[in-house]
């Protein structure tokens, strides 16, 4: 299989590119950064390379998007344009992008994966399994300096899965902090009782060995588009 890395040279892209190489796929890596006469990225010496999607000259068989916001619509227009599957991992799109993207899902498949880690799919799980009427809950995510949206996608994600389950939500709150690369904390109260459930992810390899597992999945949807938390509820 061929898969295409957008956002290539990023940190997240280094990470999937890496983790893509202890597998029999085959990596196609596009980022603004790389110029089309360039072999290899610093992970894979030899795979395909270049600066966009449109100038790719083979086709994928899927496409998975870390480029950020604005790079994830123009790669859901170019997998619509080519009947293509598609993972977004990239979050803090605008409402209008999110429409777009929409738009594009009606000729492919489009996955938004906010968080592919396997902790936080086994708590949208346990979440997807309870009735938390009754609960008031609070969501706490810690994420590095860099990290431009706040609250994270997987706090909205998580904010999403809770009311749907009948808790009331009364906040969600982010901090960004050196390196960390994502901890996400759910409190959840009713009357006396406090549950609390935490995730932390030590690094950016755990959102890659994630999202490798889950574009079987991705391979497998009809177009349109799905949350991640809708796809773990149904499996």
């Amino acid at each position: 299989m061929l898969v295409c890395v957008v956002g290539s040279e990023g940190k997240m892209g280094q990470a999937l590119v890496g983790a893509l190489k202890t597998t029999k796929d085959r990596v196609m890596c596009v980022d603004k950064v790389l110029s089309s006469d360039e072999i290899g990225s610093r992970e894979i010496p030899n795979c395909l390379k270049a600066p966009s999607l449109k100038s790719l000259k083979v086709l994928p068989n899927v496409v998975i998007d870390v480029g950020g916001s604005k790079s994830s619509v123009e790669s859901a227009k170019f997998c619509a344009l080519n009947h293509l599957p598609l993972l977004i991992m990239s979050t803090g799109q605008s409402k209008i992008d999110r429409a777009r993207i929409k738009v594009c899902a009606q000729k492919c498949p489009i996955l938004m994966a906010p968080n592919t880690s396997r902790g936080v799919g086994l708590i949208l799980k346990m979440l997807s399994a309870s009735d938390l009427s009754g609960f008031d809950a609070a969501i706490v995510e810690t994420h590095h300096q860099n990290k431009k949206d706040n609250p994270s996608g997987t706090a909205i994600m998580l904010e999403k899965k809770l009311k749907a389950r009948g808790a009331n939500v009364v906040s969600v709150s982010g901090l960004r902090l050196g390196e960390v690369a994502g901890t996400h904390t759910i409190t959840l109260c009713c009357g006396n009782e406090t549950i609390t459930i935490t995730h932390t992810a030590a690094a950016r390899k755990n959102f890659a060995d994630g999202a490798i597992t889950m574009l079987e999945t991705v391979l497998k949807l009809p177009n349109g588009l799905f949350e991640e938390g809708e796809i773990n509820e149904k499996n």
